[in-house]
């Protein structure tokens, strides 16, 4: 981006920052609202615990979304508005990747914009509509994103969404009339792909961009604790490797019969839930513990180990947690909820 489109952001964002305070806790509370860590809590218990297929839908949408982001932030390389300037302020958690365009804004518009074209209401489009603007603006008063980072990401989410549900029905016409074994296969090589893609950009980059040395002073001055390396793609893996689970996982349900149903009572969806949430900090927690004893995170191995913790992350929530619901339970087997 021209250093003079940069400049106007930044002094758009100081204007912003200097409404006040105040205004602090409530951004950071809208901007984790458009966080993939909100999402992934979000995700789980649609699947678990109300329409198993919009849960799985929005899960692929997010996941899809946010690898898309991260091979953009890779290919455009620009710089975070506190990283640019040392007068913004960093007002929420530190940034450690590139800020074009901004993955906050364009997933709250892939994931608003299902639950919009799931209600199909004119309230509902609008609640998203209010929804993706607050993300959006909440970034750059934060000062972790520049204007302009905000309306791409918006432009690149709604196109995305399109896209999305455009393609979806075909897409997954043409995936069912392969076998369970293919599906599983070609989702696998799906993910390697977009996992090859973004080590591409960044080994392109790194071969013909130097990191400015005043981002790195930047961004340490603000965030001294936090490692400074926006060319890794241990966020690219992770998605991938939870797409794969995930999709996976949901395959394997579907062609063994194994489906559940994710009503019921909601003391027992809120056991689904808890017991689902355990198993994937287990998960997180445990095997991150164990694969950090075996080997560094900066490695092929450190990935590979890092996709398949991510990819059993991504099962566990389409196939772990709804087996263990069935047997504690928790869950009614849909083949049993069809007989009764």
């Amino acid at each position: 981006m021209p250093a003079s489109v940069l400049e106007w952001g930044v002094r758009l964002i100081l204007a912003l920052q200097g409404w006040g305070k105040w205004l602090v806790g409530p951004m950071n509370v809208i901007t984790f609202t458009g966080s993939t860590e909100f999402y992934l809590l979000i995700m789980p218990a649609l699947y678990w615990c109300w329409n198993s297929r919009l849960g799985l839908r929005t899960g692929v949408g997010l996941l899809l979304s946010a690898s898309l982001n991260s091979i953009l932030k890779l290919a455009l390389h620009d710089p975070r508005p506190y990283w640019f300037d040392p007068r913004v302020q960093l007002l929420t958690g530190a940034e450690t990747s590139f800020g074009l365009p901004s993955g906050h804004s364009q997933t709250a518009a892939m994931v608003w914009g299902i639950a919009g074209a799931y209600l199909r209401r004119g309230w509902g489009w609008a609640l998203v509509a209010v929804a993706i603007a607050l993300v959006g603006f909440s970034r750059a008063f934060l000062g972790v994103h520049f204007p302009t980072d905000v309306f791409l990401g918006w432009a690149i989410g709604l196109l995305a969404l399109v896209l999305f549900l455009q393609l979806e029905t075909p897409v997954t016409k043409w995936m069912k009339a392969r076998s369970p074994v293919q599906q599983i296969v070609l989702l696998f090589v799906l993910s390697l792909i977009i996992v090859l893609a973004g080590a591409l950009a960044s080994r392109s980059v790194s071969a013909t961009w130097q990191l400015p040395s005043a981002w790195a002073r930047n961004a340490n001055a603000q965030a001294p604790h936090e490692p400074f390396n926006p060319l890794s793609i241990d966020g690219l893996v992770l998605g991938a490797g939870a797409f794969y689970g995930l999709t996976a996982g949901a395959v394997w349900m579907v062609s063994t019969g194994r489906s559940f149903d994710p009503g019921g009572p909601w003391l027992k969806r809120l056991g689904r839930y808890l017991v689902g949430v355990v198993g994937v900090l287990i998960l997180w927690q445990g095997l991150g513990a164990f694969f950090s004893l075996l080997v560094e995170d900066e490695t092929a191995l450190g990935y590979a180990l890092r996709f398949v913790r991510y990819a059993l992350i991504g099962a566990w929530v389409s196939a772990g947690g709804p087996l263990a619901f069935v047997r504690l339970g928790l869950a009614q087997a849909e083949s049993d909820r069809d007989q009764g």
